[in-house]
């Protein structure tokens, strides 16, 4: 059904504010997020964002989610992919590590902060505003994502691997500590600037959490070419911008 112009309307307005708090995140952080600064870039008066939003909480979570629902939608492709149990929790690596990277501070806020359950609450919020994103995750998504530490979330990935053999289920947290410290370790470098080259972050995480593995591995499984053939994996691509046309 073809949304009303009153609706698209709606949504085009709150993009505007959306976009605009993550501009500031991305410039000056999220502590500089402000109902005045948000509305100075997005070209309107304060008041005028409480038409939209019940509060400055909700804005942010709605743009924290809006820059997710990418990373939600690879993330649901690579578990319903026909792969083996190994491929897929490195293929949720890579693509974990790929959106993150992009938007570190974001990422973090939204995954593994004091305010991930509270942001992540507003989803079926968002996705009753736009609908077109599609982004309401399926019940496995749901599991593996909402309400979960990063620590959990990426016990839970692992599972699967468990199951199928290729990791024992005494190495796990050592696997999961180590995969945790590894990912922040890089996020704190690209927040503080501390690279000087325009290195390939997600093929640096891959490069030593598979060198890693290589010690728990009981199939041997993981060789020379897994990294490449992990990042030369072609993910396919679902379109969840709204058009707002």
């Amino acid at each position: 059904m073809t949304m009303s112009h009153k609706k698209i309307k709606k949504q085009r307005t709150m993009l505007y504010f959306m976009q605009a708090a993550k501009e500031i995140v991305n410039t000056e952080g999220m502590q500089a997020i402000t109902i005045r600064k948000v509305a100075d870039i997005a070209g309107y008066n304060s008041a005028t964002l409480y038409n939209y939003f019940e509060n400055l909480d909700q804005l942010i979570a709605f743009a924290m989610i809006h820059t997710i629902t990418d990373y939600l939608s690879d993330l649901e492709t690579i578990i319903n992919l026909e792969l083996n149990a190994l491929d897929k929790y490195l293929l949720m690596w890579r693509c974990y590590s790929d959106w993150s990277f992009k938007d570190p501070e974001i990422y973090t806020y939204v995954f593994d902060s004091d305010k991930s359950d509270e942001i992540l609450s507003h989803m079926d919020a968002y996705n009753a505003t736009f609908p077109l994103h599609k982004t309401k995750p399926a019940k496995h998504i749901s599991d593996l994502v909402l309400g979960q530490g990063m620590k959990r979330r990426n016990q839970l990935s692992i599972d699967p691997c468990v199951e199928a053999g290729y990791f024992q289920a005494d190495d796990v947290s050592t696997i999961v500590n180590f995969a945790y410290i590894m990912h922040q370790g890089i996020i704190r470098r690209i927040l503080k600037g501390s690279y000087t080259s325009d290195k390939n972050h997600v093929e640096e995480f891959l490069d030593y959490f598979v060198s890693f593995l290589r010690g728990y591995d009981q199939t041997q499984s993981l060789t020379a070419d897994t990294v490449t053939t992990i990042l030369a994996f072609d993910i396919p691509k679902k379109t969840h911008q709204p058009e707002l046309t």
